[in-house]
């Protein structure tokens, strides 16, 4: 018998019964779960034939899951003059990086190393498309032009300079830490903040090049080249059987 994720949410009522403390939990988040462990082993699934690195899925233990989800606003979650009101917790301030647009549909509470963030999704947003430019178009070689990763996005197990070998932001900081005790909490936490500010780093670097190459281009077209072939191609050929004007 297959059991599929619209077969155990049929079974989330008989749950909530059973066990009267998931009552707290409201309905959306429960399916949400449901959700997340549908796509999970719909992803392992479709690696398998391809003969990809398949993956288990693993058990996701209380420390390892960060982020709840309420599919629908105004139900479970609500925006009341810029203040956000979650089922069963109340009205939490936020601090907005930037007015919504749109019509709200998810809200995603997510824990980070620094504190909580909340991304909600939004329906029907205006596009704002950038200027046309006059026939622009780029063809380069961008990986052998982008630069090294700058400072701040260094990988806290490389940057010894910054994070000595054995102190609490490093790996092996953490693994020094005996299992359940408060210096290891504050060892994985540290470390946390180290690959947090990694990431945002990186993320930056990242969305400023594309920013700077789609002000810059007008057309910008990818292409997954496979250069072990073209090498072939290239090989046999002698500067005889070269065209003129064509270097190879």
């Amino acid at each position: 018998m297959l059991v599929t994720r619209f077969a155990l949410q049929a079974e989330l009522t008989g749950i909530r019964t059973e066990f009267p403390e998931y009552a707290a939990i409201h309905s959306h988040i429960r399916q949400d779960v449901l959700a997340r462990l549908d796509r999970t082993y719909q992803a392992f699934f479709r690696r398998v034939p391809r003969g990809q690195k398949a993956g288990l899925p693993r058990f996701t233990g209380r420390e390892r899951c960060h982020s709840v989800t309420v599919k629908e606003e105004g139900n479970g979650a609500r925006l009341d003059n810029g203040v956000l009101v979650l089922s069963t917790i109340g009205r939490i301030a936020v601090r907005w990086t930037r007015p919504l647009e749109g019509a709200p549909k998810t809200v995603t509470v997510r824990r980070e190393a620094d504190g909580w963030y909340v991304a909600i999704s939004c329906a029907e947003v205006p596009t704002r498309p950038l200027p046309a430019l006059v026939s622009r178009r780029a063809l380069l070689s961008a990986w052998s032009r982008l630069p090294r990763w700058p400072t701040g996005a260094r990988s806290p197990t490389r940057a010894s300079s910054v994070w000595p070998s054995g102190t609490c932001g490093t790996p092996s900081g953490v693994s020094r830490r005996k299992k359940g005790s408060h210096r290891r909490r504050k060892a994985v936490h540290l470390l946390a903040r180290a690959h947090q500010r990694v990431r945002r780093a990186r993320t930056d670097c990242q969305h400023r090049r594309c920013w700077r190459s789609s002000a810059k281009y007008d057309t910008l077209s990818h292409e997954d080249l496979q250069t072990a072939h073209l090498l072939g191609s290239i090989a046999w050929r002698s500067p005889s059987r070269t065209r003129a004007g064509v270097r190879f």
